[in-house]
């Protein structure tokens, strides 16, 4: 994956040991998405859930959690998907700002997997797009927001986002959206 972007803590919530996240990224012109988010943090500093069965689960983003925001150009309504180090996973629609979420209907369960080293930890996630998601992909575009909540070890977390436009950390912000996708590629 050639396309890489550096993620930015939140002031208010200073990392205590990582040293510098990025998320590099690819999508097909039929929707799949490929995810590669890496950190820079010494291996025993960092909370990573133990592997459990790929099940869709709510409240991932309680402990180490990577995510992306997707919205359609011009429209209020989004998705998000939320990926553990555990293998587990969420999906969620909106319809505008944090209203009406509902579980997201998938195509496939996310594909994720891990790597951790003395001083680095990877997360790897392969998605499908909804059909209407990749329609617009193709057609509109998609504004992205790729984030992480990161905990450290003794319960502190960490907000990583390419952007951060609010006082507080705030993912589903759509000024944070701030990679434009579109099947031309980033325009």
């Amino acid at each position: 994956m050639d396309n890489i972007l550096k993620l930015h803590c939140h002031k208010k919530t200073p990392a205590q040991f990582i040293q510098a996240m990025e998320v590099s990224y690819e999508i097909s012109s039929d929707g799949l998405l490929k995810l590669r988010y890496a950190v820079d943090v010494p291996h025993s500093a960092l909370v990573i859930a133990q592997i459990k069965e790929p099940l869709r689960t709510d409240f991932l983003w309680h402990t180490t959690c990577c995510e992306v925001f997707l919205g359609i150009k011009d429209k209020p309504e989004y998705i998000e998907y939320n990926f553990s180090p555990s293998s587990q996973w969420a999906a969620y629609q909106f319809t505008d700002y944090r209203k009406d979420v509902a579980d997201l209907d998938v195509l496939a369960v996310p594909e994720i997997s891990i790597e951790s080293g003395h001083a680095k930890f990877a997360l790897e996630a392969a998605v499908m797009l909804p059909h209407k998601w990749q329609q617009a992909y193709l057609n509109t575009g998609l504004d992205v927001g790729l984030t992480v909540v990161a905990e450290e070890q003794g319960g502190k977390n960490s907000y990583w986002s390419l952007a951060h436009h609010q006082d507080e950390p705030e993912f589903h912000d759509r000024s944070c959206f701030t990679l434009p996708l579109k099947a031309t590629g980033p325009v």
